[in-house]
């Protein structure tokens, strides 16, 4: 059992992440303007996904209104079939990357969503419109599906709107 401070010394760590008024935005991989097929799949957060196979890539905008700290925080995909392999990068620099593992089952998997967790470490950008990639490294026949991308602020002034990069 654990030493009560270590609860304390935990929970003062998450009132101080909460207190610094971070956001976390979230990326459908189906807002994408590409055009790549859509899956329904029901346990997808909007129901649908996209499925990228190996060298395809998603693109995405964000904008910040002053400089801060953004990390990825999750990439939920789902495979039914070999590994695939992954890499994330914003404004042309590699963040990161995660690899599926291999799995099958008849195409019963892709319903079966599993989390990157965080990909890579802080970035700090300057307050401008931004560019999040996810490229297909490798992959194998049937690829990956990707549902969301889940991006870590560290600034509690960004709204919806202005990480949507909507300032009308």
């Amino acid at each position: 059992m654990s030493p009560p401070h270590t609860c304390v010394c935990l929970l003062l760590a998450m009132v101080a992440v909460k207190s610094c008024g971070a956001r976390f935005f979230r990326i459908e991989a189906e807002s994408t303007k590409a055009n790549y097929p859509k899956e329904d799949r029901s346990n997808a957060s909007n129901k649908t996904d996209v499925r990228l196979l190996h060298n395809e890539m998603l693109s995405f905008k964000f904008c910040l209104n002053v400089e801060t700290n953004v990390i990825i925080e999750n990439v939920m995909f789902s495979n039914d079939g070999g590994a695939d392999k992954c890499a994330l990068h914003i404004n042309g620099i590699k963040a990161g990357e995660f690899e599926s593992t291999a799995e099958s089952n008849y195409s019963q998997l892709w319903n079966n969503f599993k989390s990157s967790g965080n990909i890579g470490s802080t970035m700090a950008l300057d307050y401008e419109c931004n560019t999040i990639t996810l490229f297909v490294t490798s992959a194998d026949d049937n690829g990956i599906e990707i549902d969301h991308i889940d991006i870590f602020v560290e600034d509690a002034k960004v709204t919806e709107d202005i990480f949507r990069c909507n300032f009308d």
